[in-house]
């Protein structure tokens, strides 16, 4: 990925100080943001409710399930 000429300003409404992030330009798809920095800065962590379903689980379970049906 290459680190694109924009950033995005994420701002919070509880008076913790806004925090900027470098977006990326997806080489296939949207682009995307860097959020590598965010606990570190804000210690605030991101919540994505899919996640389980498709990104937390190893490889294998995802083959498992294929041959199971």
């Amino acid at each position: 990925m290459k680190l694109s000429d924009n950033k995005a300003t994420i701002s919070f409404s509880n008076g913790t100080p806004s925090f900027d992030v470098p977006v990326y330009a997806g080489s296939i798809g949207p682009d995307v943001l860097d959020i590598r920095k965010l606990y570190g800065t804000t210690g605030m962590f991101t919540y994505d409710p899919g996640f389980f379903v498709n990104s937390s689980l190893p490889i294998r379970h995802h083959l498992h399930r294929r041959r199971q049906r």
